[in-house]
């Protein structure tokens, strides 16, 4: 074990609570510290016990097959899992200290997982934060190594920054979490936005209601689904293969109505296991109108007008422009002269800084994709 001093003390708290803000951090964090304490590798669970969400699962050195296997083949046969909740948090214990000898060797888990893998001893912790399940483990290089005081020593005296980090992170996804799950603040946001969990449909904001009443998009068993059959199919498709993190937009086509909608995935609350980005137990479906043929109502115009100021009056002539309606009609509907109307519309484009009215179309149709 190098020598443990103030200067690396202090270089691997730093690195403990960067992992909080940047969980990506996590996995060279637990590696710094399994070289450190010289160890063959060291291993953070940190999930919740319902949906097994994963806020953190890190295994630096460890075979990458081995958390996979166990899950598989073996979690129900570890007869350690109570004994383990039972343990004090934060306090580390040799392994040996909730298994007997005779109960070790008739356990695949000793006589086949771990041979298969080289885990040897462990020295272990509790971790567990409010309902969640959580362990930090290390183990030694060598079935017939031992752990040194110092190794045990060291370890303990990492266990309480590295349980606060870990409170930080829990903090910081919930919280990431809760933020998306404040749809009052999507209500005026341009696009429909479905909220997903595992696969049920959770929550909708303003503008997906209104497109749920217009009929072209439904929901059926709690799924997001299309009233046309080969349109259905494509989204279907689209959703089954979708990765939330790398997935280009669906852009898809109403023919009755001439519109076209820009379809987008996201996750919600990513966490980073194992090197990379994994999935949660959540999605988010964003969809856009780009383009339609219908004609606008004046809802649909208003907060894109109050972007810029505009006055009822600048308003109700940019919402007849955009339904290519003639200003001679607006004008005579509202009671006022042609040249009223003309001076409005120029009063409207010179706050909207534009130069012409095909300007204004293009103006409108990127507030519909990327909101004020």
């Amino acid at each position: 074990m190098g020598g443990w001093n103030d200067e690396t003390y202090d270089r691997i708290l730093r690195q403990i609570y960067e992992s909080a803000s940047t969980p990506e951090l996590w996995s060279p964090t637990l590696d710094t510290i399994a070289e450190f304490l010289d160890v063959g590798f060291m291993h953070l669970l940190f999930a919740h016990p319902e949906t097994n969400f994963e806020y953190i699962e890190v295994a630096p050195r460890e075979d990458p097959d081995f958390n996979a296997e166990y899950l598989r083949d073996f979690v129900d046969l570890d007869f350690r899992l109570e004994r383990f909740k039972k343990q004090p948090i934060g306090v580390a214990f040799d392994e040996r200290q909730i298994s007997s000898p005779e109960e070790r060797k008739r356990s695949p888990i000793y006589q086949e997982l771990y041979p298969r893998h080289n885990v040897h001893q462990l020295l272990m912790a509790n971790m567990s934060i409010d309902e969640s399940r959580a362990g930090v483990s290390v183990t030694t290089r060598n079935w017939a190594d031992e752990f040194s005081d110092g190794q045990r020593q060291a370890f303990q005296r990492l266990l309480p920054h590295i349980l606060q980090s870990m409170r930080i992170t829990k903090q910081n996804m919930d919280l990431q979490f809760s933020r998306f799950l404040a749809f009052e603040a999507l209500d005026g946001v341009n696009s429909a936005i479905f909220l997903f969990f595992h696969q049920q449909l959770v929550q909708v904001n303003n503008t997906g209601k209104q497109l749920l009443d217009e009929g072209f998009f439904l929901i059926r068993n709690g799924q997001i689904a299309l009233s046309n059959a080969a349109a259905d199919r494509e989204l279907q498709t689209w959703l089954q293969q979708a990765n939330p993190f790398s997935c280009p937009p669906l852009l898809l086509r109403d023919d009755a109505d001439r519109a076209e909608y820009l379809i987008r995935l996201h996750d919600p609350k990513p966490h980073f296991s194992r090197g990379r980005l994994q999935k949660s137990g959540s999605h988010i479906v964003s969809i856009t109108r780009i383009r339609s043929t219908r004609s606008l109502l004046l809802r649909d115009v208003e907060q894109f007008s109050h972007t810029y100021g505009l006055s009822a009056a600048e308003m109700r002539v940019l919402h007849a422009v955009l339904n290519h309606g003639s200003l001679s009609d607006l004008a005579q509907s509202n009671g006022v002269k042609t040249d009223t109307v003309r001076k409005q519309l120029k009063s409207t484009m010179s706050k909207m800084d534009v130069k012409s009215q095909k300007m204004l179309f293009q103006l409108f149709e990127r507030y519909n994709i990327l909101g004020p």
